[in-house]
This record gives structure tokens, C-alpha cells and sequence, in this order.
């Protein structure tokens, strides 16, 4: 591998994590959650339109006085993009000459540190000039709230740099799980003293733990000099991996050393946070407190997700699937109120292995034995609220009828979420017949038989009449039953073999190592199964071609047949989908089917149809060799995972040269991959083109807005967006004639604005990260720097979906929000590194 292409060498990789992780490591390749201005956490992300919006909430901002705050942020944002394509940039600038992927000078870490406070002050500076412009136009009694938001956007400001991630994250902030709960003012004058004393300790301590982080930077650094690290030392133990494993565990001990004091601040930190947790809690109404509680349980332990439910809504549940009455409900809210303590009582016991377990672990230093109790714990646990949900259901059946029974465990086996408003097209679309899904054959490889959407489909192309229906039904029911039939020998023997590949050995609680000639065989049986599948395949479209015979019928059916084989050639873009290949999305379009998708007709739907069938014979041959390529990838990977595990097992110190051999043992079969894949997205982007030509202006524009959207979907599958909002909102019909014009102004901004910012990050290559795996010449600066691209476009568009949705909350009325399906909110954001 090219140092002029990868940051640093093998050994070399350990280094930033371990010395400059705040200078040069790359956020991005770790994280799907950059950074919003593409700094990837070396400096604080400016305010973002939701952050504000949620001061503007603490602070009990009225429409008006949040419309003056959104103009204020304007002014903010606007001096805030100053400061990072000025200074910010060239700092930025200045840390990637820095970074020659060798051991830097002391000095030069000293000076990018102090470039760092420098430009955090001045963050501070901007933050505080629009805090100054808010006070300016508060009442008296939210002018005493103000130093309380002042000091949660300097915690924000704390806890967002790469800094506080080497001693595992900052704790998490309590008064944020608090500040939007629904209380009385009697119930909030209750519980919000202890907030505030809570959040002025918190803030004091994240200021120490920051120092500190800091200072653990030149500590460490100092610390490997005194030990005899330097670059030469590092390249020679790259040449001898017994050395090189022996200078990364030396470099790991020291790490542990010096980071025990940061380690210690933020296990007060996090005691803190139980302890008001506890406080808080006991102050607060039942259903509030189920709330907090729920909100702290799910962020601080997620591995106790199984027993965080709320089951105080199963009576009303229940009415409603089942049509109960009052006295049905009485006794369903009776067993739902036994189940709560039950589930309760569990996961106050799963918490507290979780903590048991956090107490013995540290940095780079991972308890396999610690591990293995506590997932055998919590298994434990989860099977015990199993049993409990049985129980209780077994109960309610005695009760309710089965669709209410069945609508409580729906409600029981999925994971808690916070109260709210459903979206109101749920209501309109209830009871529609949703489309058939293919039946998973429980192997990626192994494809779902024809299903009843795609039999529609066929007798659409087809034209099928409906008194010919009858038959081609009869036909696909055959070809149902006698697919069932590979289902429980084919395939059976495939999911059967892979299972037992890396099954777990019995009382051991370790997984077996599989041979290559088990994992060859699994590849064995997969093909004979997908043999037997294009078998029945081609005797259903034979059959087809027996009944429907006009030339028309003729012409089609073949075009079917290619279409089957593409359906079952596209599972295998799986594969890829964690090996970040270039242009991996828009080979997951059909462009065959998205032409059907537009309904076009006449002469343009012909001038298309003679381009789609050449395209249609060349994709499924391209389409082929990626499936073909992906299963070699898939077996190759598998082989080197279960030879690293084998010589694990046995001790065998070259395991560290193994993990080096990676790239080396995948090389071939990655680049087949990465040819195939390429392949694909050619033919798609060329037939696009040409389609585009063919079909004139008025259809091309839709139909290239509509192939990017399908080969882009991380792109357009944006939780933020406001597009639909408003569309639902300017169709409420009790706008006044002001709303509506203020609407129209809000979407007029808006949909280009997004439009443009949506074709830019396409332009970027979408938002999935790219990790070069197999490719010995990948670009990492290249990707880096892209990847802070598409930090920036990315906030510039979740800030224009979230302004947008603030003004439509100053717009309409509550109720009508509430009707529209409420306005998009941020989505949960965890540590960014996953801490």
C-alpha cells in the first residue's frame, strides 16, 4: 500500500488513535455521523436551525419572537460560514500538510492544538453574539432562563469534539431528555431545581474533561518519545510483525495509563447522571417519569433495549383491534399493569449488569470472559420477558378475541418509542391491501420465488384477460407448490450448512471454526438450489409460452424471462453494500422497470422500447457476472475470516500478519467485484442518456429525477425533509388565505433549494463512505476530503429542511400541525464515533 495514498502504514494505522486521533484520524470511515461542517469533530458544529429551535422551546419563545430568533440565525450562519471557509480552512489546510502519515515533531502538535483552542474561542464568540441578539428581544422572565441555554450550547460545544472521544464520549446530558417532557408548572417547579444544579455541575465538568483530553495528547506524545517510538522505529517493526504486535501493546498500555484520569472524570460524570436520574425521577408524575426513565435507559444502555417498554396503552390497543368493552379493558389494564413491573423489574436488572460490566473494562482492552457474561445475562433476561409476554398473552386470549391479542404482542415486540402523533396518511392508507413481499429463503444468494406482484405485473405486459386469469393462476400455484418442495430440500440444505458453519460449540460458549471444505461446500449447495430454482423458472415461462401465443405475447415473454433473472441477480449488491464501491447505487436501478414506473405511451413509449431491449439482454448478462463475482468475494472473505479465527484459536502470533494479508487474500476477487460493479453503473448511465434523448424534455426530466432517486436512496430517504409536509399542509382545508400565501412562499424556497443541494450531494457520490477494501492505490485523502464535502451539503440541507419546518411552525396552528402529521425532527444523534 502507497503511502502517498493511505494516511499511514499498517502499524502506523494505530497511531492516530493512539496520538493525533484529534489531528488526523478520519472520522468519516468510522462513522456514518460526520460532522456537520465537515471539521469530522476537530472543531464545534455551529447551531443548527433544530439546536436553536430547541433553546427557543426552553426558553418559551412565542411565533413572533421565534420568527426575529430565525432571522438572528441568519446572521449567525452567514458569519459562521465566514469563519470555516476562512480560518477554519486554512487550519484544516494546515493539518493535512501536517499529516505525512509519520511520526510529527512535538512542536507541530503543540501549535495545531493552540490552533485549536484559537478557533474554539471564536466559535464561542460567534455563539455568544447571537445569544446577545436573542436577549435582546425577551420578556423579563425569559431573560433569567438565557444563562441556562447559554450554558447547554457551550456544553453542545464541549461534548461534539473529537477530543472528548478519546476517553469514550462525554456522558449524556440530562436536561435534554428533560426539557420537552409535558408538566404542570406545579409538576416542573417540582423537578427543575434539580436539573439546574445538575446541568452547572455537568457543564464544569465538561470543561475539566476537555482540559484534560487535551492535555492526554502531549502526555501520550511525550510518553512514546521517552519509550524510543519514532517513524524509523515504526517502519522497521512493520517489517516483523512478532515486533510490530509488541510495540502495539506497549503503545496500548501506555494509553491506558495516562487516559485513567480522563477514564475516572468520566465515571464521575456518568455517576452524576444516575444519580439525578434517581432524583428526577422520583419528582416527577408516573407518566412523565416513564418517559424520562425510557429516554435515560435507551441512550446510557442500549443493550437492555429488550426490556424498555410501555404497556400503558394496551386497554385502548385492544378496544380497538378487538372491539372490547370497558370491562374487558379494566382487566387487560390489569395484567398490562403486572407486566410493566414484570418488564420494569428487568431491566433494572439488566442495567445493572451493564454497569457491572463497564466497571471491567478499559481502552483497548476487551474481556472476552467479562463480555461472554454479560451477553449470556442479558440473554437470560430477554428470554425471561419472553415468558413473561407469554404469560400475559396467554391471559388477555382468555379475554379478547385473537386480533386483539395479536395486536398487543405486535405492539410488546417492537422497540419503545417516544409518544406521538401518528402520520396522518396512516389513517388514509389503513386497510389498503400493502404490495406481497418476496419470501426470504433465508440465504442472500438464494432467490424468493415468483410472487403474486410480480404474476400481476407479467399478465399487465402480458394482457392478460380476465378470463384468462384463471389459468395463468393455476399455473403460478403449481409453480408455488413445487417451489415449496426446494424450499425444504435445496434450500434447507443451505441455510442448514451455513448455520453450522459458525455454530456455537456446545458449553464452551465459543463458535467453531469452520474448514475451507465447509465453507465450499455451503457454495456447492447454493448453486444446486439456485439450479433448481431456474429450472422450475423456465418450466412456469414454458408454460406461458404454451397458453399465450399471439405475436405480441411472443415478443414479451422472452423480455419476462430476462426480467425473472435480474430479480434473482440483485440480491447480490448485498454484498457490497459495506465495501464502499464507487457507484454502487446506480447499479441497483433497472431502468427496464423504471420506464414501466412512468407510463409512457405512443411513440415515446416505442423510441424506449427499442433502446430497453438491447439494454435488457446486456443487464442481465452484467448483472450475472456481479452475482457470480459477489459470491466469490462473499467465499473468499469467509475463508480468510475462518483461517484468522482458526489460527486465534491455536495462539498462533502470526494472526497479526493475517489481519495485515487481508487485502493481499480478497485483492482478486475485490477488483472482479469492483469491474462488475462498474460495468453495470456504465451501462445504466450510457442507456440513460440515450433514453433521456429519446423520450424529449417533458419525459426526460422526470424520468432522470426518478432514476436518481432510485440509485441514490441514502440520498432521498432523508427523515428531515419537509417535502411532504408540505404537500399535506397547503391541502388542509381550513388554511386562511395568509397561510396559504405564506406556504406557497415557504415550498417556492424551498423545493429548488433542496432539489439542488440533493444533485450536489449525487455529484459527491452519495452519502455511503467508501473504504477501498482490496484496492491497494485507494485514495484516502480523496475520500477524506469528499467525505467533508458532503458534511457540509449535507448540513446545508438538513438546515433548509429544518428553517423551513420552523417557519411552518410559526405558520400554522397546532392542531393543523397536528393533522398534517406533525413537522420532522432530527434524528437521535449518538456519539458520533458509537461510543
Amino acid at each position: 500500500m502507497s503511502k502517498t495514498h493511505h494516511p499511514v502504514g499498517a502499524l502506523g494505522a494505530l497511531l492516530p488513535v493512539l496520538v493525533l486521533a484529534v489531528l488526523f484520524a478520519a472520522p468519516a470511515a468510522i462513522s456514518p455521523q460526520a460532522a456537520a461542517q465537515g471539521t469530522f469533530g476537530t472543531l464545534p458544529d455551529p447551531i443548527s436551525t433544530s439546536e436553536l429551535m430547541s433553546y427557543a422551546h426552553r426558553l418559551g419563545l412565542s411565533p413572533q419572537q421565534r420568527q426575529a430568533v430565525l432571522s438572528f440565525h441568519d446572521q449567525y450562519k452567514r458569519e459562521f460560514r465566514a469563519l470555516r471557509e476562512g480560518e477554519i480552512a486554512a487550519f484544516l489546510s494546515e493539518m493535512e500538510q501536517a499529516n505525512t502519515g509519520g511520526m510529527p515533531q512535538r512542536k507541530l502538535i503543540e501549535d495545531l492544538l493552540k490552533g485549536m483552542n484559537r478557533l474554539t474561542t471564536k466559535i464561542a464568540g460567534v455563539d455568544n453574539r447571537l445569544m446577545d441578539q436573542i436577549q435582546t428581544i425577551l420578556t423579563d422572565e425569559q431573560v433569567v432562563a438565557l444563562p441556562r441555554v447559554r450554558m447547554a450550547r457551550e456544553r453542545k460545544r464541549l461534548s461534539s469534539q473529537w477530543t472528548m472521544m478519546l476517553t469514550g464520549g462525554p456522558a449524556l446530558d440530562l436536561s435534554e431528555l428533560f426539557a420537552d417532557l409535558d408538566l404542570t408548572p406545579e409538576e416542573l417547579a417540582a423537578a427543575d431545581p434539580a436539573i439546574n444544579q445538575y446541568e452547572i455541575r455537568l457543564t464544569s465538568s465538561l470543561r475539566d474533561l476537555r482540559e484534560t483530553s487535551m492535555n492526554m495528547i502531549m502526555e501520550l506524545f511525550d510518553a512514546m518519545q521517552e519509550m524510543g517510538f519514532d517513524e524509523q522505529t515504526i517502519e522497521n517493526a512493520e517489517e516483523d510483525p512478532e515486533a510490530a504486535a509488541e510495540m502495539m501493546e506497549q503503545m496500548q498500555a501506555v494509553f491506558i495509563q495516562i487516559m485513567q484520569k480522563a477514564m475516572a472524570a468520566v465515571g464521575e460524570m456518568k455517576e452524576l447522571n444516575r444519580k439525578t436520574y434517581r432524583t428526577v425521577v422520583s419528582l416527577l408524575p408516573d407518566g412523565a417519569g416513564r418517559i424520562f426513565r425510557n429516554r435515560f435507559y435507551t441512550r446510557t444502555y442500549r443493550q437492555a433495549h429488550f426490556a424498555i417498554r410501555d404497556f400503558s396503552t394496551w386497554p385502548e390497543i385492544a378496544r380497538k383491534a378487538g372491539d372490547l368493552d370497558d370491562e374487558q379493558c379494566g382487566r387487560i389494564d390489569v395484567i398490562a399493569g403486572q407486566l410493566q413491573n414484570r418488564f420494569d423489574e428487568i431491566a433494572d436488572r439488566a442495567v445493572r449488569a451493564i454497569e457491572e460490566s463497564e466497571g471491567s473494562r478499559s481502552p483497548f482492552s476487551f474481556d472476552q470472559e467479562a463480555w461472554q457474561k454479560l451477553s449470556n445475562k442479558l440473554s437470560e433476561l430477554q428470554d425471561e420477558c419472553s415468558r413473561a409476554l407469554e404469560a400475559a398473552s396467554a391471559q388477555i386470549s382468555e379475554i379478547a378475541p385473537e386480533e386483539a391479542v395479536a395486536a398487543l404482542r405486535g405492539h410488546a415486540e417492537r422497540p419503545w418509542a417516544e409518544p406521538g402523533v401518528a402520520i396522518a396518511e396512516e389513517e388514509e392508507t389503513a386497510g389498503e391491501e400493502s404490495p406481497e413481499e418476496p419470501a426470504w429463503t433465508g440465504d442472500m444468494f438464494v432467490p424468493a420465488p415468483i410472487n403474486r406482484r410480480e404474476l400481476n405485473e407479467y399478465c399487465r405486459l402480458l394482457e392478460i384477460a380476465d378470463a384468462e386469469r384463471v389459468v395463468i393462476d393455476q399455473l403460478h400455484a403449481d409453480y408455488v407448490a413445487a417451489f415449496e418442495q426446494v424450499r425444504e430440500r435445496e434450500i434447507k440444505a443451505v441455510t442448514d450448512a451455513n448455520a453450522a458453519l459458525w455454530r456455537m460449540e456446545a458449553g464452551s460458549g465459543t463458535r467453531a471454526t469452520p474448514t475451507t471444505d465447509a465453507i465450499a461446500d455451503v457454495y456447492r449447495l447454493r448453486r444446486t438450489a439456485q439450479q433448481a430454482i431456474s429450472d422450475l423458472d423456465s418450466g412456469f415461462f414454458d408454460d406461458l409460452a404454451v397458453v399465450f401465443s399471439t405475436d405480441e405475447q411472443a415478443k414479451r415473454l422472452p423480455r419476462l424471462r430476462l426480467a425473472r433473472q435480474r430479480r434473482c441477480y440483485a440480491n447480490a449488491a448485498a454484498v457490497s453494500s459495506g465495501l464502499g464501491i464507487p457507484g454502487r447505487g446506480t447499479t441497483g436501478v433497472d431502468l427496464a422497470e423504471l420506464i414501466r414506473e412512468q407510463e409512457l405511451s405512443g411513440p415515446d413509449l416505442a423510441k424506449a422500447d427499442v433502446l430497453l431491449e438491447e439494454y435488457e439482454r446486456s443487464l442481465t448478462e452484467a448483472m450475472r457476472q456481479r452475482f457470480e463475482c459477489a459470491m466469490a468475494m462473499q467465499q473468499a472473505n469467509e475463508n480468510w475470516y475462518a483461517e484468522v479465527a482458526r489460527i486465534q484459536s491455536e495462539g498462533d502470533t502470526s494472526a497479526f500478519e493475517w489481519g495485515l494479508r487481508y487485502q493481499q487474500f480478497i485483492g482478486t476477487a475485490q477488483k472482479n467485484l469492483n469491474d462488475a460493479t462498474e460495468e453495470i453503473s456504465r451501462l445504466n448511465e450510457e442507456t440513460l442518456d440515450e433514453l433521456e434523448s429519446a423520450v424529449g424534455a417533458a419525459n426526460g426530466g422526470p424520468l432522470r429525477r426518478a432514476y436518481a432517486k432510485k440509485a441514490y436512496p441514502s440520498v432521498y430517504n432523508d427523515p428531515v425533509s419537509v417535502e411532504d409536509h408540505l404537500t399535506r399542509a397547503m391541502a388542509l382545508p381550513d388554511l386562511t388565505a395568509e397561510q396559504r400565501s405564506r406556504l406557497n412562499e415557504i415550498a417556492a424556497d424551498y423545493r429548488p433549494a433542496y432539489e439542488d443541494l440533493c444533485r450536489r450531494l449525487i455529484e459527491l457520490g452519495g452519502l455511503e463512505p467508501r473504504w477501498g477494501m482490496g484496492e491497494e492505490d485507494f485514495d484516502w485523502k480523496a475520500e477524506q476530503e469528499r467525505q467533508q464535502n458532503l458534511a457540509t451539503v449535507r448540513f446545508d440541507r438538513d438546515e433548509l429542511s429544518a428553517r423551513a419546518a420552523a417557519e411552518m411552525a410559526v405558520v400554522l396552528t397546532e392542531e393543523q400541525i397536528r393533522r398534517i402529521g406533525g413537522l420532522p425532527e432530527p434524528p437521535e444523534q449518538p456519539g458520533r464515533f458509537g461510543f
